[in-house]
């Protein structure tokens, strides 16, 4: 069995847990390969790679939900009001989406250095 997902230190958003799950999959891929090569059909070794895998899963699920913060949350980030940010998200000028009628953006976009002004 091998990971779908994939988890790469310093790539994206970092959660504040990244350090100590990130540690816990490497040991638990290590106790995985010395299952593997002692007895490689068995239960445990089927269960602990399902919970490498979930965990792994888990953790870019929570990458992806904190690259994506409100438009108050990314004027704060960006040093401006929230009404400029949700202009230039209309424009096109942010990677944003419009989700149950809030503008949310995409952390990578509010860093980003202007390029456009409003």
């Amino acid at each position: 069995m091998t990971d779908t997902a994939t988890i790469r230190p310093g790539h994206g958003p970092q959660l504040l847990i990244d350090a100590p799950i990130l540690q816990t999959l490497e040991a638990w891929r290590r106790e995985a390969a010395v299952l593997r090569s002692r007895a490689p059909s068995s239960d445990a070794l089927c269960t602990l790679e399902g919970n490498i895998v979930a965990l792994a899963e888990a953790v870019d699920q929570g990458r992806a939900a904190d690259a994506w913060v409100p438009s108050a949350e990314a004027a704060r980030l960006r040093g401006c009001s929230a009404s400029l940010i949700r202009k230039l998200a209309s424009k096109g000028q942010l990677t944003a989406q419009k989700r149950g009628g809030t503008w949310v953006i995409h952390r990578d976009s509010i860093l980003a250095p202007a390029t456009v002004a409003a």
